[in-house]
């Protein structure tokens, strides 16, 4: 199991932000940064108010670094 993790702000309010987790079973993390463009363009279609400004596959509840 592998989860993409983006970073969304909202487009007429870029300082209000958030983590969006995306869970993906039977993926590696290669494999989720392959099709992650696609899914960071499907998630803000369905999210118009919201921009992806950065994301990133990791495992599972793993902490974000800061």
């Amino acid at each position: 199991m592998i989860e993409l993790v983006l970073y969304a702000c909202l487009v007429d309010n870029l300082s209000q932000c958030k983590d969006v987790n995306i869970v993906f079973t039977g993926m590696t993390s290669q494999q989720c940064m392959a099709v992650s463009p696609a899914e960071v363009a499907k998630w803000t279609h369905e999210h118009p108010k919201w921009v992806a400004t950065r994301w990133t596959c990791r495992s599972p509840g793993r902490a974000q670094k800061v």
